[in-house]
C-alpha cells in the first residue's frame, strides 16, 4: 500500500511539473504574442495607418484615371483634375480627423479615441485591399476589375488562377506599404494643414450664421510630443511629431503652406461644383471605396436603352423589328419514337418555338449560290470520312504564322542592345510556326525558304471569334451560333438554340440509305472531345478519361501529350471498327502562364532585363512554337493511322490575347484588337488551295463543314436531305460559296466575360470597329484598323452622341454613320439573343 501511495505521489509530482511547464510555455507564448503586437503597434502608429490609407486611395484613383483617360481630352483632364479627387479628399480628411488625438479629445475618453483609430485602421486595410486588387489586375490583365464578378473568388479553381498573379499582388503590397512608411510624416503633416483650413473655414461660416459665437482665439492647438499617449489600450499609438499648431502660423513658410493648401481646397471645391454632369466625370470621380457598390448597383442598366439617332432619324424605327422566334419546320427524317434527340427539342411539341433565319434581318445565307470558282469540279475526289477540330487556345492570327518584321518581332528586337534578335532567338523565330506556314501557305514571313509546301485547304485571313471567352467561343464554332450575351459560361444552363455538330452527327447516324452499299457513308460517327486541362472548372472533372501520371505544368493541368494515346486510340478504333470520327481538341499551353514541359528548351526572345510584360511575350511565343510542333505531331499520328486522305481538319483560334499590346495575360474585360483576330483553316490534302480575305466569323465553321460533306459525297442520300434542311436554318454563311451580300453583313463578338461589351464589325467595312457597352460605366470605343491597327488612338466616350461627334471629327461622317447603325444593330441583336437563349 505504501509503495502504491508513493507511486501515486510520484505520478502526481510528474503531472504537476508537466502542468507547470505547460503554464510557463503558455505565459511565454503570450508574452511573445504581446511583444509582437506591441512591436506592430509601435511601427503601425496613427501616422502609418493614415499614410497607408491615403497612399492606397491616391494610387487607386490615379490608376482609375489612367485606365479611362481616353474619355477626356488633355485640356479637360487638366481643367477638371482637382474635382476628380474630391471624394478622395473627403475620405482622407475624415481619416485625418479620426486619427487626430487632440481633436477627438473633446468628444470622449480614450476608448472613444481607440474606436476611432480602430475604425480608421479597418478603412485603411480595406483601401489597401482595393488598391492592391486594382493594381494587380492592371498588371496582369491590363484593365480594371469589375466587382460584379467578385463571386468568382468563391470558386476554388479561381484560386489557382490568382496564384499565377502572385508576383503582382506581392509587388503592389510591398510598394504601397513601403511607400506609406516613407511618406507617413509628410502626408500626415499636409493633411493636418488641410484639416486646419477646413476647421477654420467651418468655424468662420458657423460663426457668421450664429451657430457658434466662440472667438477665434478660444481654441488653441498645442504641440503633441511622442511622450504623450492615449490612455488605456490606445497608449500604443503615439501622437505624431510636428503636428501643425496655431502658434506656428507666425512662420512665413508655414503661412505660405496654409495659403497654398487653402487655394487648392477652394479650387477643388469650385471645380467639383462646376464639374459637367457627364458620365465620364461622374465615373472618374468615384473613389475606390465606392466602386464595388457602384458596380453592383449600376452594372445591370444597359446604356443601349437610351441611345437616340443622330444622322438617320429613322434608325430607331429601322431596327424596331420583331424577334426571330417562330414555329419550327417539321421534318419527316427526325425520329418519331422515344424522347427528342439532344439539340432537337424545339421540333417536338406543338407549342415550341425555334430560331427562324427567315425572320432574322442580320442573316444573309449563301447556300443557294454556286460554289467558288476555284472549287467547281474539284470536290468529287475529296473524301471526308472523319472531321477533326483543333481549337488553338489564346492564339492570334499574327502568330499563325509568326512573321519577321511584324509588330511583335520588332517589339522583341527593340529589347536587345543592337535592336536585333541574337542568333539563337532568330533561329527559333524562323522555325517557330513551320506547321502554321504549311497549313496556311503563308510564306511571306520575312524568313528565307528554299521550299514552300502547302497542305490543301481554305485559309481565312480575317476571321473573328464569336467570343473572347473560350467556352463561349467553342459554342460559336461547334454550334454555328452566337453565344449567350451574359457573363461566364451560362450557355449550358439555358437553351442552346441550334443543334451543335456532335448532335447533328448523332442524328445523321440514324439515317441509313440502303442504296449506299459502298464506302463509309452509312457508317456512324463517334464523337470525342479531348484536352489536357483538368480541374473542376465547368465540370471538367466529370468528363475525365481516368488517372493520368503526367506532371502538371500549369495551374490548370498537363501539357498536350497527356492525351496522345487517347488521340491515337480514337483513330485506331475508328479504323478497326469501320466507323467515322468527329474529334474536337482544345490546346492549352498557349494559355497564361504559358507552362512548358521540362524537356522543352526555352529560348529567350527578349533581353533578360526586359520587363515582365516583354518576358510574357517571349514565354507566349515559346508556347506558340510548342503548340505548333504539337499540331504537326497530331498530323503525323493521323498519317500513321492511315486517315490523312479522308480527314478534314479545322484549326481555329478560340480568341487572341492582348499580351502584345497591353501586357494583359487574358482578354477578360480588355477589348484589345489582338484578342479578336484569330486563325481559321479548313485543311484537307485534296482540297484546292484557297485564301479568303473577306471578314468572316468562326460561326461559319459548322455550315461550311456540313456544306463540304454534302458537296464531297460524304453523306448518304437520307443524310443529305437532312443536312440540306438543317443548313437552311443556320444564320452564318458557308465559306465555300461567295460571301458578297446585298445588305450589310454584321459580325458580333462578346468580349470576355461575355455580358459587358460587344465588338461589332461589318464585312463591307472591315476597317471600322465599334465597342458597344452593355453595362453602365463602360465606354464606347471606335477604331479605324487601317490607320490604327493596334488601337493606340481610339475614340472613347461614355456618351453615345459624344462618341459619334468625335468619330465624325476624326474619321469623317461616313464612319460616324456606320457607328450609329452598328449601335442600333447591336441593340436589336442583344435583345434577340436573349430571346433565342430564353434568357429572359
Amino acid at each position: 500500500m505504501g509503495l502504491l501511495l508513493q507511486q501515486e505521489e510520484n505520478t502526481y509530482s510528474h503531472h504537476h511539473a508537466a502542468s507547470t511547464m505547460t503554464g510557463r510555455r503558455c505565459l511565454a507564448g503570450g508574452r511573445r504574442l504581446l511583444g509582437a503586437l506591441s512591436s506592430f503597434f509601435r511601427i503601425a502608429d496613427r501616422t502609418f495607418v493614415f499614410s497607408l490609407a491615403t497612399t492606397s486611395i491616391l494610387a487607386s484613383k490615379c490608376l482609375h484615371i489612367y485606365i479611362h483617360s481616353q474619355v477626356l481630352s488633355l485640356g479637360e483632364l487638366i481643367q477638371w483634375l482637382p474635382s476628380l479627387f474630391m471624394q478622395d479628399t473627403v475620405i482622407i480628411l475624415l481619416l485625418r480627423f479620426l486619427l487626430d488625438g487632440k481633436a477627438l479629445g473633446r468628444f470622449g475618453g480614450g476608448w472613444f479615441r481607440f474606436l476611432a483609430t480602430a475604425f480608421s485602421t479597418i478603412i485603411a486595410l480595406l483601401q489597401l485591399f482595393l488598391a492592391v486588387s486594382n493594381i494587380s489586375f492592371f498588371l496582369m490583365i491590363g484593365g480594371e476589375p469589375r466587382w460584379r464578378n467578385a463571386g468568382l473568388v468563391a470558386d476554388s479553381n479561381t484560386w489557382a488562377i490568382m496564384l499565377t498573379g502572385l508576383w503582382a499582388f506581392v509587388s503592389a503590397n510591398v510598394g504601397l506599404v513601403f511607400g506609406s512608411m516613407l511618406l507617413k510624416s509628410p502626408l500626415f503633416f499636409f493633411a493636418g494643414l488641410a484639416l486646419d483650413v477646413v476647421k477654420a473655414a467651418s468655424g468662420m461660416i458657423l460663426s457668421k450664421i450664429g451657430v457658434c459665437r466662440r472667438t477665434r482665439d478660444a481654441v488653441e492647438y498645442a504641440p503633441v510630443g511622442k511622450e504623450e499617449y492615449y490612455d488605456d489600450v490606445e497608449s500604443s499609438y503615439p501622437d505624431p511629431p510636428g503636428a501643425p499648431v496655431a502658434a506656428s502660423r507666425r512662420d512665413p513658410k508655414l503661412r505660405m503652406l496654409y495659403m497654398g493648401t487653402a487655394v487648392f481646397l477652394f479650387l477643388q471645391l469650385l471645380t467639383s461644383i462646376l464639374q459637367p454632369a457627364e458620365q465620364a466625370f461622374i465615373f472618374l470621380s468615384w473613389t475606390a471605396l465606392a466602386m464595388p457598390i457602384v458596380d453592383y448597383l449600376r452594372g445591370s442598366d444597359s446604356p443601349l436603352t437610351n441611345i437616340i439617332p443622330v444622322y438617320e432619324k429613322s434608325m430607331d424605327q429601322k431596327w424596331n423589328v420583331p424577334f426571330t422566334l417562330g414555329q419550327p419546320t417539321h421534318w419527316d427524317w427526325l425520329p418519331t419514337e422515344g424522347s427528342a434527340p439532344a439539340g432537337f427539342d424545339d421540333w417536338y411539341g406543338d407549342d415550341k418555338q425555334h430560331y427562324d433565319r427567315r425572320l432574322d434581318p442580320l442573316s444573309q445565307p449563301n447556300y443557294d449560290k454556286d460554289l467558288l470558282d476555284s472549287l467547281k469540279g474539284k470536290l468529287s475526289d475529296v473524301s471526308i470520312r472523319n472531321v477533326m477540330f483543333i481549337f488553338l487556345e489564346s492564339t492570334r492570327k499574327d502568330v499563325f504564322p509568326f512573321k519577321k518584321g511584324d509588330y511583335i518581332y520588332n517589339k522583341m528586337a527593340a529589347t536587345w542592345n543592337d535592336k536585333k534578335l541574337p542568333e539563337e532567338a532568330e533561329k527559333r523565330a524562323a522555325t517557330l510556326t513551320q506547321n502554321a506556314r504549311w497549313l496556311t501557305g503563308d510564306y511571306s514571313d520575312g524568313f528565307d525558304h528554299q521550299e514552300t509546301p502547302r497542305r490543301g485547304g481554305i485559309n481565312v485571313n480575317k476571321n473573328t471569334p464569336s467570343a473572347t471567352y473560350t467556352l463561349k467561343s467553342l459554342t460559336g464554332g461547334l454550334c454555328g451560333i452566337n453565344p449567350l450575351v451574359a457573363d461566364m459560361n451560362k450557355e449550358w444552363n439555358y437553351h442552346i438554340y441550334q443543334p451543335c455538330l456532335p448532335q447533328i452527327f448523332k442524328v445523321l447516324n440514324g439515317l441509313n440509305d440502303a442504296s449506299a452499299t459502298d464506302g463509309f457513308t452509312n457508317r456512324p460517327f463517334n464523337n470525342s472531345f479531348m484536352m489536357s486541362v483538368t480541374g473542376q472548372y465547368d465540370h471538367h472533372d466529370k468528363a475525365a478519361f481516368g488517372n493520368i501520371t503526367v506532371e502538371d505544368v500549369r495551374y490548370d493541368g498537363m501539357p498536350e501529350p497527356a492525351i496522345e494515346e487517347y488521340f491515337r486510340d480514337a483513330f485506331r478504333t475508328s479504323r478497326e471498327n469501320d466507323t467515322r470520327l468527329f474529334l474536337t481538341h482544345l490546346t492549352s499551353s498557349t494559355h497564361f502562364p504559358y507552362g512548358l514541359p521540362g524537356d522543352e528548351v526555352y529560348v529567350p526572345m527578349v533581353q533578360d532585363d526586359a520587363n515582365n510584360h516583354l518576358q510574357d511575350i517571349s514565354k507566349h511565343l515559346n508556347a506558340v512554337g510548342y503548340v505548333d510542333r504539337w499540331v504537326g505531331h497530331l498530323l503525323d499520328i493521323v498519317e500513321e493511322e492511315g486517315a490523312t486522305n479522308d480527314t478534314l481538319i479545322v484549326l481555329v483560334g478560340d480568341h487572341g490575347v492582348p499580351v502584345i499590346e497591353m501586357g494583359g495575360a487574358s482578354p477578360w474585360g480588355v477589348p484589345s484588337m489582338g484578342s479578336f483576330h484569330v486563325p481559321l483553316v479548313l485543311s484537307h490534302p485534296h482540297l484546292p488551295v484557297i485564301d479568303i480575305n473577306d471578314l468572316v466569323s468562326s460561326m461559319s465553321i459548322l455550315p461550311t463543314v456540313v456544306d463540304l460533306l454534302l458537296e464531297t459525297g460524304g453523306l448518304n442520300g437520307a443524310q443529305q436531305k437532312a443536312a440540306r434542311d438543317l443548313l437552311e436554318t443556320y444564320e452564318a454563311p458557308s465559306l465555300i460559296r461567295p460571301l458578297q451580300a446585298e445588305d450589310r453583313r454584321w459580325y458580333f463578338t462578346s468580349v470576355s466575360p461575355g455580358g459587358q461589351t460587344i465588338s461589332t464589325r461589318s464585312m463591307d467595312s472591315p476597317r471600322w470597329r465599334l465597342l458597344v457597352p452593355l453595362i453602365q460605366d463602360a465606354e464606347w470605343y471606335f477604331s479605324d484598323l487601317e490607320t490604327d491597327p493596334h488601337e493606340e488612338t481610339q475614340v472613347a466616350s461614355f456618351d453615345f452622341v459624344g462618341m459619334l461627334r468625335a468619330v465624325e471629327k476624326k474619321h469623317g461622317v461616313d464612319a460616324a454613320k456606320w457607328a450609329e447603325e452598328a449601335a442600333f444593330a447591336t441593340r436589336w441583336w442583344v435583345a434577340d439573343n436573349h430571346q433565342r437563349w430564353r434568357y429572359i
